[in-house]
């Protein structure tokens, strides 16, 4: 869940192994918070968490924290163990130790 400018941005890092995944998160808002709705933004989300898994990379970002966080619950799906899903500056940071 990033933008063409988030992309660009992130090319600046050193060294970077970067893959795009394009595709829904499936959160949506408050979609992927309301009682109703939660089980279908997993069922949406879970095909974009299996391949973030597959890709099997250290960090995710997403340009929306909401989206980020949403696909970090489906932990067991991405394989992502860090803290947290990042946001592109955040990523930028840490690269940079800033």
């Amino acid at each position: 869940n990033m933008g063409i400018k988030s992309r660009a941005m992130l090319k600046f890092i050193p060294n970077i192994n970067m893959d795009v995944i394009e595709r829904s998160a499936g959160h949506g808002g408050t979609f992927g918070v309301m009682k109703e709705t939660h089980d279908l933004a997993v069922k949406v989300g879970t095909p974009t968490a299996r391949q973030i898994k597959n890709k099997n990379n250290k960090y995710m970002a997403s340009d929306c924290p909401l989206a980020g966080k949403h696909l970090k619950q489906l932990e067991a799906d991405t394989n992502i163990t860090n803290n947290e899903a990042l946001h592109p500056i955040e990523l930028m940071a840490k690269s940079y130790k800033l």
